[in-house]
């Protein structure tokens, strides 16, 4: 896939910290369609920011507003994204991060993230 392709394709990296289904309202998607969700680990996400979105000048966008996992994703990523309390809506290409805590805790405050607090998911959309 070229470079043209990808720009042509609207490619985007979305950071989530979950995957709000009502965010798939527009554009329109079919009646059907699939979510291929993949398990990945920090390391992973880093070679393919490294490998892929970067080269290619992917557009990255970020929906995460806790301070503490933006800073841990900076840090582990070297990115510069900034927490965003936004509402997401799904936009053909848009491929998905979602970070969610292993044990969230009601009413608590996270303020330091390592490797073992977090589950990362890429998801692709199908249709």
């Amino acid at each position: 896939m070229s470079v043209t392709q990808i720009q042509q394709q609207n490619v985007r990296l979305v950071f989530l910290n979950a995957l709000p289904i009502n965010a798939f309202k527009s554009p329109p998607l079919p009646p059907k369609f699939t979510l291929h969700v993949y398990n990945v680990s920090i390391h992973v996400l880093k070679s393919v920011i490294d490998d892929m979105v970067k080269p290619w000048n992917i557009p990255i966008i970020n929906y995460i507003r806790h301070e503490a996992t933006v800073k841990y994703l900076n840090s582990k990523l070297g990115l510069s994204l900034i927490p965003n309390a936004g509402l997401y809506e799904y936009q053909r290409g848009d491929v998905l991060v979602v970070i969610t805590l292993k044990k969230p805790e009601r009413g608590k405050e996270v303020s330091e993230i390592s490797d073992d607090d977090i589950d990362i998911y890429l998801v692709e959309v199908c249709y």
